[in-house]
C-alpha cells in the first residue's frame, strides 16, 4: 500500500514538474466578419503546441466552409458549423522557431466570393 503511494505522488511530482516549463500566450484578433483566438503553448526552446477557433460574426447566416490561412498553414473546405464556428485545430511542433510574446500573426480566410485579414496580437 505505501508503495502505491509512493508510486502516485512520483507522478503527480513529474506531471506538475512538466506543467511548471510551460508558457501560454493567447493571440487574439477581429475582423469585420471574423473573430479568432490562436493560443500557444511554449515549452522549453523547441517545443510548441498551438491550437486556434475562427468565429463567424457576420451577420449574414455562416458560410458552409473556409479556405484560410494562419501560421503558415493553408487549410481548404475547413467544414463551418451552425453556429459560424471552424472546428478547432490543434499541432505540436517539435525542433521549431518557437512564437515570441510580441509577435503578431498573420490570418486570411476565404469564402464564398469573400477574403479577410486578420492580424492576432497578444492580449
Amino acid at each position: 500500500m505505501k508503495r502505491k503511494w509512493l508510486v502516485c505522488l512520483g507522478t503527480l511530482l513529474i506531471a506538475l514538474t512538466a506543467c511548471e516549463n510551460q508558457d501560454s500566450y493567447i493571440y487574439e484578433g477581429e475582423g469585420e466578419d471574423w473573430d479568432v483566438e490562436y493560443t500557444a503553448h511554449v515549452e522549453g526552446e523547441t517545443q510548441e503546441a498551438h491550437e486556434y477557433q475562427l468565429s463567424y460574426q457576420g451577420g449574414e447566416i455562416p458560410p458552409t466552409s473556409v479556405n484560410y490561412e494562419i501560421n503558415s498553414v493553408e487549410v481548404e473546405n475547413a467544414p463551418v458549423d451552425q453556429d459560424g464556428n471552424v472546428d478547432t485545430h490543434e499541432e505540436n511542433c517539435d525542433k521549431c522557431n518557437i512564437r515570441s510574446v510580441d509577435e503578431e500573426i498573420e490570418v486570411m480566410i476565404e469564402w464564398e466570393d469573400h477574403t479577410e485579414e486578420l492580424i492576432l496580437e497578444n492580449e
